[in-house]
């Protein structure tokens, strides 16, 4: 009996490893579409801003975005793999 419960649970785990891992990178895709569209919106308000505060801050954080980009792209989450549909 405990031998069966193991040989389920495993067959479980085998089929929805792949699935689990595909959902994953699409969130990752997900996430870096986010903000690299906060990232444009930054750069926006950075430029049409009047005020110079506004300016620097909206720049500050374009370039907090900027310096984690490299990190956003782990092995995975590029066009063509498995679960990446954008």
């Amino acid at each position: 009996m405990k031998f069966r419960a193991v040989t389920i649970a495993f067959a479980i785990l085998v089929v929805a490893g792949p699935a689990w891992v595909a959902l994953a990178s699409q969130t990752v895709v997900d996430d870096r579409i986010a903000g690299m569209k906060s990232l444009i919106g930054a750069m926006r308000g950075a430029t049409g801003a009047s005020d110079p505060v506004v300016a620097r801050e909206n720049l500050g954080r374009a370039i907090t975005y900027a310096k984690s980009i490299p990190g956003r792209f782990p092995k995975g989450t590029g066009l063509g793999d498995a679960g990446i549909t954008k």
